[in-house]
């Protein structure tokens, strides 16, 4: 590490936490991405089972309905299409579902297989409806109740066989209230059977136990995970009229044989008409609020994804940008240390030294800098003093030597002048008495001559 370039060191360190950020990042987007995958496999689950729901709480009583009234001789004939158009049409789309699950599971794949034959066997009832050729509602009911059986159990096995536990949570307890819902509208047919005054086979009594039994049991379990205006619904009806339906189904369980009161058998059927498309309603809340809940959880899943996988794509871009302008800055510093440090190598102490008033690392280094600076300085200075000094003491020997040089050669001067003066006086000695002889030999000349 210590061999490493400075630059290198740098990218080292805005790397590694980068490194660390992208791949936590990473691991966050991978689960999301996981978590959207299952919720997306499980959904399909979801969409099955509130499919097999509509098709039991919804389907199978609008054709148990219809079967009873027209076996009975008080069906509306206008309401006969209706009726099963509504059974086909969500028929339709439970196999709509069925061709749209991810999830391959044996076990639902071997229930999906038995309730399509269950419905073929509903449909296959229709033209015996039609043609007066069964006598009781129970005969109906052996094709219906089948049905609806086979549609709650697939709802409960997808509800085991999904793996999140929000999305299992949701699915149990949509099972829960078609089983209260079809627990409830199965004691209708064979109720009023009994309260006619009919004692119900063994194996048609054992079903009406059945639906009586559960119902009880679902009942709490219904208050307790079903979506609150669903339960609204049910206790407002209750409030109603839940004393006289369950003194009335009481009396049905019995099996005794014997007959109700006329008003008591209408008014079953009124309370059971009132319940039945009540249930519906209930069930069709309780529907709509899972489905809406597991698509919301669907929707959140993907939304994670995006926003973590753009959080750490922002994230990492900006800690790249961030990284490469510090490291910019660093070598902009470092480059104008640099910068003044070279110029003092080459003889420039008077360079002004950057960042000496900054309180980090590159504060301390501009400082030092700034110390040797001022160091240099004040030891040219000395230099240049002793340089000095030295020049001004070699220069006064200088003049001294010039001085007594310039002495010695004016003395020389003085004495050769001192010395030619004495030879001019003696010569003008000499001339001097030279010219008195000269005048005295022109006097004698001159009286020679006279």
């Amino acid at each position: 590490m210590r061999g490493l370039a400075f630059s290198r060191l740098l990218m080292l360190v805005v790397l590694m936490p980068l490194a660390g950020l992208a791949i936590f990042g990473g691991k966050l987007t991978y689960e999301s991405w996981s978590r959207y995958s299952d919720l997306s496999r499980a959904a399909t689950m979801l969409r099955l089972a509130v499919a097999s729901a509509r098709f039991a709480g919804i389907a199978i009583p609008s054709e148990g309905s219809l079967n009873r009234d027209m076996i009975l001789g008080r069906a509306d004939r206008s309401q006969i299409e209706p009726k099963r158009g509504v059974f086909d049409e969500v028929t339709r789309a439970l196999r709509e579902a069925e061709a749209g699950l991810t999830v391959k599971v044996p076990r639902i794949e071997e229930q999906l297989r038995a309730l399509d034959e269950t419905i073929r066997a509903v449909v296959a009832l229709r033209p015996q409806i039609d043609a007066n050729a069964l006598k009781s509602p129970n005969d109906s009911s052996k094709a219906i109740t089948p049905a609806a059986a086979g549609s709650v159990d697939l709802v409960g096995s997808a509800a085991n066989f999904v793996e999140d536990p929000a999305l299992s949570r949701r699915i149990s307890a949509l099972y829960t209230t078609i089983q209260f819902v079809q627990t409830a509208n199965g004691q209708r047919g064979p109720g009023e059977v009994v309260l006619r005054g009919t004692v119900l086979p063994q194996d048609a009594f054992m079903l009406l136990a059945r639906s009586y039994v559960l119902n009880i049991a679902f009942n709490k379990l219904f208050h307790d995970s079903a979506p609150r205006a669903a339960v609204a619904m049910y206790d407002a009806f209750y409030a109603a009229n839940g004393r006289e339906l369950d003194d009335l189904r009481r009396m049905a369980i019995a099996n005794t044989g014997q007959p109700a009161s006329d008003a008591q058998v209408k008014r079953w059927v009124a309370m059971n008409e009132e319940l039945s498309a009540l249930t519906g309603k209930m069930l069709i809340v309780t529907a709509d609020t899972v489905s809406a809940e597991g698509e919301q959880m669907l929707s959140d899943a993907r939304f994670d994804i995006v926003v973590y996988l753009v959080l750490t794509l922002g994230v990492v871009g900006a800690v790249v940008l961030l990284g490469r302008k510090v490291l910019g800055i660093l070598r902009e510093l470092l480059g104008e240390l640099a910068g003044a440090m070279d110029k003092m190598r080459d003889g420039n102490y008077d360079v002004e030294i950057p960042h000496v008033k900054r309180s980090d690392e590159i504060g301390i280094m501009a400082r030092a800098t700034e110390g040797f600076r001022e160091n240099f300085v004040r030891v040219q200075a000395a230099e240049n003093e002793k340089k000095n000094a030295q020049t001004a003491a070699e220069r006064k020997t200088l003049m001294g030597r010039l001085a007594g040089e310039f002495e010695a050669a004016i003395g020389n001067i003085v004495g050769a002048v001192s010395s030619a003066s004495g030879e001019l006086t003696a010569t003008a000695t000499t001339l001097t008495a030279t010219a008195d002889t000269t005048q005295k030999l022109t006097g004698t000349v001159a009286a020679a001559s006279e």
